[in-house]
């Protein structure tokens, strides 16, 4: 099953986790939104996974915003399908190879990284 797919495709989602676009509207951006922006060389690798960019999302996820972590558990976030620009056609499944923010977000709502602040 595919739980991320791409916002502009049109397929019906629940939550939109990308940054504020004119193009999406939303009755608020609850703050779901990766704040570090991809890189140029990022950019043109899409199908990889994009790794300077989610190693900060985890980080400034697990060490400056825990509340995100606890809202997304709260809500159940790792059930729900959420749109973003990363999915392509084919959209993404949670446990798909790395290259969206939400799929971390997602995997940390369902408790996969409890341990991440360990690890550290």
């Amino acid at each position: 099953m595919k739980q991320i797919v791409h916002v502009m495709h049109g397929v019906p989602y629940d939550f939109y986790g990308g940054r504020p676009h004119p193009k999406v509207h939303v009755d608020a951006v609850e703050g779901w939104g990766n704040p570090f922006p991809i890189t140029v060389n990022e950019a043109l690798f899409r199908n990889s996974a994009r790794g300077s960019t989610l190693a900060d999302y985890v980080l400034w996820l697990i060490q400056a915003r825990p509340d995100i972590i606890a809202a997304a558990k709260i809500i159940h976030l790792h059930e729900q399908v959420g749109a973003c620009w990363c999915a392509g056609r084919e959209g993404l499944a949670i446990d798909d190879p790395l290259r969206c923010h939400l799929q971390v977000l997602m995997r940390a709502a369902r408790g996969d990284y409890d341990d991440w602040l360990g690890r550290l």
